[in-house]
């Protein structure tokens, strides 16, 4: 199981904050990378996994902002 792969341990909308910062960090990284490491999914998986993430991360945004 890769760095990223690790980071999975429940469904994106069930993360805290800090894990969905942590993930995003890591794939971002992951996705940088010329060459992915050997233990990664594909470029694909991860740009689909790393848009879930952004996206769940826009949805408590714009729900603290309809709340404050």
């Amino acid at each position: 199981m890769g760095r990223t792969d690790e980071r999975l341990l429940h469904p994106i909308p069930q993360m805290t904050t800090f894990e969905l910062r942590e993930l995003r960090r890591a794939l971002e990284e992951t996705l940088a990378m010329e060459t992915l490491p050997r233990y990664a999914r594909s470029r694909e998986e991860l740009s689909e996994q790393l848009a879930d993430v952004i996206a769940e991360q826009d949805e408590r945004e714009r729900i603290r902002h309809a709340n404050s």
